[in-house]
């Protein structure tokens, strides 16, 4: 009798999803204090907002984007997505609206960087088209840290 056959499961790239980013902005706080790195935290609408959708697949998903960023910053994905099916995977929908009314989210997507403490160094607001260079351009002149 012959062995059945096993079909291998499809490789998953996390880094082309938000997938192994953190949705919680406490624990990512936590690790950047571990690791002396300051936070970085995307909000997203991605069920609705196009400039959002537009600058995951332009810039935060690109591979090169984690080589510039994670040796700074520990990265945290805040989605308000409007449908009850988007929302349901999301981890903590209400703190992520939480989270969106603390900070200074006036539109779509805004980046912000804070420090371990939570203190806010910096925010780029709306799409910024170009691709990585161009945003991490951007980044360093709108999170710009006085030490």
């Amino acid at each position: 009798m012959p062995s059945p056959t096993i079909e291998p499961r499809p490789v998953v790239d996390h880094h082309l999803t938000f997938d192994d980013w953190l949705q919680d902005y406490e624990a990512a706080r936590a690790r950047a204090a571990q690791e002396d790195k300051d936070v970085l935290v995307v909000f997203s609408g991605s069920d609705w907002c196009g400039y959002c959708r537009q600058m995951a697949k332009d810039t935060f998903l690109q591979p090169e984007f984690r080589d510039v960023i994670e040796p700074r910053y520990v990265l945290v994905y805040v989605d308000i997505p409007r449908s009850p099916a988007a929302q349901r995977k999301v981890e903590d929908f209400g703190r992520n609206q939480q989270l969106a009314s603390h900070f200074p989210v006036g539109g779509f997507p805004t980046v912000l960087g804070t420090n371990s403490d939570g203190q806010t160094i910096g925010t780029v607001c709306g799409y910024i088209p170009g691709g990585v260079s161009a945003f991490v351009g951007q980044l360093d002149r709108g999170v710009a840290r006085t030490n």
